[in-house]
């Protein structure tokens, strides 16, 4: 079974003890719904991301870094719909601030995201981490429920 973090609007169950916290929501906590199936993935942020885009303004990093995150979690290879802009974007007209910079590019009906792309994985490499830890996760465990217990109790 897999857990991911989300807001509560899309929550099947919620628990109290959630690791993060955030005070736009209600309730002022994250909630987790584990579902079998579903998988978190990652955006992946060099250490010099912030020096990278030190010249944008703060709406136009926030969407850069929300379209990143947008992206990978949609398995969109960093073609994203224009569509899709306004359910992510705080502030959708800074998308003509990173077109005149050069970290987007105007590809019809999407926005293509140049900057930073080459660190995100590919829809078809995720793909395929997610099966092989669907395989290993159906393996099992075949250790006594006694020594699981201890040993996640630890970490």
């Amino acid at each position: 079974m897999w857990a991911s973090f989300t807001r509560p609007a899309v929550t099947t169950a919620s628990r109290p003890s959630a690791p993060r916290s955030h005070p736009g929501l209600s309730g002022g906590a994250w909630h987790v719904v584990a579902v079998e199936g579903e998988f978190v993935t990652w955006t992946k942020l060099s250490d010099d991301f912030g020096d990278d885009n030190w010249s944008l303004s703060d709406a136009a990093f926030r969407l850069h870094t929300e379209a990143l995150i947008w992206s990978n979690r949609k398995l969109l290879d960093m073609v994203i719909p224009k569509e899709d802009v306004a359910r992510f974007a705080k502030r959708p007209e800074a998308v003509e601030e990173l077109l005149e910079a050069g970290w987007w590019e105007d590809d019809g009906d999407t926005y293509a995201v140049v900057h930073h792309a080459t660190y995100q994985r590919l829809k078809e490499d995720v793909l395929k981490q997610q099966r092989a830890n669907t395989r290993n996760g159906k393996k099992g465990d075949d250790r006594p429920a006694s020594r699981r217990r201890t040993s996640q109790a630890n970490r």
